[in-house]
């Protein structure tokens, strides 16, 4: 039996809306390990929370704390 290794990605946010579609691609795309996000989103004006409450929604690796 073959297991990947997982990586934690700890990411700390705070109106970075108009990055986070990329940023989250490019993370959530890679291959040969087991990906979970970690998520701390600090008061943000520009809809950052409210990204990822979303995002959530359909992608059970991300935990916004």
């Amino acid at each position: 039996m073959h297991f990947l290794p997982s990586v934690a990605v700890c990411l700390a946010a705070f109106n970075g809306v108009r990055y986070l579609p990329q940023q989250m691609d490019s993370i959530l795309s890679q291959t040969g390990v087991v990906v979970t996000v970690f998520a701390s989103v600090d008061s943000s004006s520009d809809g950052t929370e409210d990204w990822f409450r979303q995002l959530r929604t359909t992608e059970h690796r991300v935990v916004l704390l």
